[in-house]
């Protein structure tokens, strides 16, 4: 017995371990300018983000000093940039958030959160996930407004489970005016956001 859960628990450790381990990407030669210091590019997504008819990127980054076996444990946070293309073809950063993406070790026994980035004309989603026995999941939906030359959050989706018990759980959906009020992607924080911005 005392062997079996010797072996169950080895094995939960190295799948922490794996899980926590996130290669770089491979992106756009014009992206690399964007990949700072001891980072690395672990998303990128291609859209028209600011609805002007050019293609735009979202570009996330990870820190790149710690070793496979380490990364499950980094907090380290993770920047997203929104890099938008201007009228003569080059990219500038517009805006950024190190706190959407989901650190390593945010995740709880379940690994790294961050589930990835998905982008589309004038909108992008950022996807957490994670929890033990209680799971959850987030999705964090930011809309490009002209009027405040902003993306602001507009839609928050929870999802929440019993692992071990069918039909549980449950699905909340948040958004402005109710649950919150105007916050650009810049100042959102997923900790705190639900009765904050200007209504």
């Amino acid at each position: 017995m005392l062997n079996k859960r010797l072996l169950v628990l080895m094995i939960f450790a190295i799948s922490l371990a794996v899980a926590g381990q996130r290669e770089a990407v491979k992106i756009p030669a014009e992206l690399q300018a964007f990949v700072e210091a001891d980072t690395k590019p672990i998303e990128f997504k291609s859209a028209d983000l600011n609805n002007d008819g050019k293609t735009d990127y979202i570009l996330v980054l990870a820190n790149s000093k710690l070793g496979p076996d380490e990364e499950y444990n980094d907090e380290s946070k993770r920047p997203t940039l929104i890099i938008i293309r201007g009228a003569d073809g080059t990219l500038a950063e517009a805006a950024r958030n190190e706190l959407a993406a989901g650190c390593a070790a945010c995740g709880g026994i379940m690994g790294d959160p961050f589930e990835g980035v998905t982008a589309c004309k004038g909108t992008f989603t950022v996807t957490n996930s994670g929890g033990s026995r209680d799971r959850w999941s987030f999705e964090y939906t930011f809309n490009y407004s002209r009027k405040d030359n902003a993306w602001q959050l507009v839609k928050v989706v929870e999802t929440t489970r019993d692992s071990l018990k069918a039909n549980s759980g449950g699905r909340k959906v948040m958004i402005p005016p109710k649950h919150y009020g105007k916050i650009d992607f810049a100042d959102f924080d997923p900790e705190n956001f639900k009765g904050k911005g200007r209504k």
